[in-house]
C-alpha cells in the first residue's frame, strides 16, 4: 500500500516510486477512508470518498493540466458503477459501467455531435439502441457491435419515417467459416 507521511503519501508501484499528496482521513489500518482530495504526480486528481482504501460512492477524476473531468459518479470498490466519462478521441459517455466498462444502459455523445443510446455489454454496442446523427436524424434498430442487425427505421429530425432497412444478422468467426466450407 504505502506508507503516510505528513503531506505526501509514498506508493511503491514496482521500481518507480509514485508520489501523491492526500487530504482526508484514514481507517485505524491506515487506509484511506472518508471524503478526501487525491492528487497524484501524473496530474490526476481525485475527490470524493474512500471506503477502506477503496473508491466508493460519489467521486470525480479530473487532469488538472488539460481541464478534463475524466470520470465524475458513483464508484464501487473502486469501480465505475454509473456516471459521465471522457474518452478520448471518441467523446463523452453517460451511463452504467460494469468492471470499469460500458455496461447496461448508456448514450454516448461523439465529437462530431452525433450519439448513440441503448444497451451496452462490454464497452459494444448490444442491442436495442437509438443512433442519432448530429443534424437530428436517427436510425432506431439493433446493434452487435459497430454492425446494425435486422431492421432498422431511419426517421428525419421531425420523427417522421424516411427508410426501413433489413440488415444481416451478424455472425460470429466460427459462423463464418462454416459458411466459406460450405460454399467450397
Amino acid at each position: 500500500m504505502g506508507v503516510p507521511v505528513v503531506g505526501r503519501f509514498i506508493e511503491s508501484a514496482g521500481t518507480r516510486i509514485k508520489w501523491q499528496t492526500y487530504f482526508g482521513g484514514f481507517n485505524e489500518h491506515f487506509e484511506f477512508h472518508g471524503s478526501c482530495i487525491n492528487n497524484w504526480d501524473d496530474n490526476v486528481t481525485y475527490e470524493g470518498n474512500y471506503l477502506n482504501n477503496h473508491w466508493h460512492g460519489y467521486g470525480k477524476m479530473y487532469d488538472k493540466v488539460n481541464n478534463i473531468t475524466m470520470f465524475e459518479g458513483q464508484f464501487e470498490e473502486s469501480k465505475q458503477i454509473s456516471g459521465t466519462k471522457y474518452i478520448q478521441g471518441e467523446g463523452i459517455y453517460e451511463g452504467e459501467y460494469k468492471d470499469n466498462c460500458r455496461h447496461g444502459m448508456g448514450k454516448l455523445t461523439y465529437f462530431d455531435g452525433s450519439s448513440w443510446q441503448g444497451v451496452w455489454n462490454n464497452a459494444q454496442k448490444t442491442g436495442e439502441g437509438t443512433y442519432t446523427y448530429a443534424d437530428g436524424r436517427y436510425v432506431v434498430g439493433r446493434w452487435k457491435g459497430e454492425i446494425r442487425v435486422g431492421m432498422h427505421v431511419e426517421y428525419d429530425n421531425d420523427g417522421v419515417e424516411v427508410e426501413r432497412e433489413q440488415y444481416e444478422e451478424a455472425k460470429s468467426e466460427g459462423e463464418q467459416e462454416e459458411d466459406e466450407d460450405m460454399t467450397e
